[in-house]
């Protein structure tokens, strides 16, 4: 993510402190504490607004101006985040195309919904039900020999290289609608 502080502020319906710096770019979202000059950081916590003031980043994304600071002003921060970073994710994880790739491979027992697509490399193993319009990204897998099943709702998406496992006996995994999952640090996703 490349983009300018007038740019942010158009996208976020923002008021920008230092009109002057709307052309300054920032390319990252770090933390108060670890923003740097090329950063973006967010406010939305008064408790943290001490250290906001010594912040190094681009720009401040927060509810009211800070002395000293080029600030986004917005009415909520945290939706601000929220969507920065589903701009973020659409630029990095473009959606793929409807169908299984062909280098995917899709159990016979499996079920897909109308629209689902299943990425390059990706497993979906026996008894799997995959929802309408679900994304089942590159080297992902959904089941694991078990004798549960696995459910993936629609409008669910399942990021590159994570597993979503059977459960035990007699009981389902499932991932509920709208519901991104993506790799966690152990590389399986599990979901209620």
């Amino acid at each position: 993510m490349e983009i300018t502080l007038g740019a942010l502020a158009s996208l976020l319906g923002a008021d920008l402190t230092d009109p002057e710096r709307s052309d300054v770019k920032v390319s990252n979202i770090a933390s108060i504490a670890e923003a740097g000059p090329d950063d973006l950081a967010f406010l939305w916590d008064a408790k943290f607004r001490d250290q906001a003031t010594r912040c190094r980043a681009g720009a401040l994304v927060t509810g009211e101006a800070i002395e000293g600071q080029a600030c986004l002003v917005v009415a909520d921060p945290e939706a601000a985040l929220l969507a920065i970073l589903g701009r973020v994710h659409d630029e990095r994880c473009p959606p793929i195309e409807a169908g299984v790739h062909e280098t995917a491979f899709v159990a016979g027992s499996a079920s897909l919904g109308e629209g689902a697509a299943i990425g390059p490399q990706a497993v979906v193993e026996a008894g799997a039900v995959i929802g309408a319009r679900a994304q089942i990204r590159g080297r992902a897998q959904v089941g694991i020999p078990q004798i549960g099943g696995v459910i993936i709702e629609d409008d669910v998406e399942i990021g590159a290289l994570a597993t979503v496992a059977r459960a035990a006996p007699s009981a389902r995994t499932a991932t509920c609608y709208g519901t991104p999952a993506s790799r966690p640090a152990s590389g399986l996703v599990t979901a209620p």
